[in-house]
Parts: C-alpha cells; sequence; structure tokens
C-alpha cells in the first residue's frame, strides 16, 4: 500500500487491517478492499493514519467525550 499511496505511506496499524482481509480472500483482493477502506465513504481511513495522525486525534478525542457523557463511572475509571 506504501508504494501505491506514497504521501500516506506505511503506518502500523495498517497490517492488521491488511491481515484482517488477507485471512478471508486474496492478496490481490485484500489489497483492493485496503485501497476502498482507506479511501472511500463510509470509512475514509485514510485520515487516520496520515501525517500527525490528526484524524486518529479526533475520533480519540470523540470517544473520549462520548464515554464521559454516556459511560461517566468508566470515564473516572481511565482519570
Amino acid at each position: 500500500y506504501s508504494a501505491y499511496d506514497a504521501e500516506v505511506g506505511y503506518c502500523q496499524g495498517m497490517n492488521f487491517i491488511a491481515a484482517m482481509f488477507i485471512t478471508f480472500m486474496s492478496e490481490e483482493e485484500s489489497f483492493w478492499l485496503l485501497v476502498s477502506v482507506m479511501n472511500d465513504p463510509p470509512c475514509h481511513m485514510r485520515a487516520l493514519f496520515g501525517e500527525g495522525m490528526a484524524g486518529a486525534h479526533r475520533v480519540l478525542y470523540v470517544a473520549d467525550k462520548l464515554i464521559g457523557k454516556f459511560l461517566p463511572k468508566l470515564a473516572n475509571h481511565f482519570k
């Protein structure tokens, strides 16, 4: 994938996604599914692995706020 999308390149964590795909389909099908998951709706996971991982920070921020609002005991446990 890093050769296909040099801007994102390779980031640890992609391997878990690719490994799951390879478990169920051929290497080529897995590659194109990864390309789709990274770029197309509804996943758009490319932002999670980009420079500075800004998308991952955004997702974690939202998760933190939702846990605080709907699961306050769990949020306190994490503090």
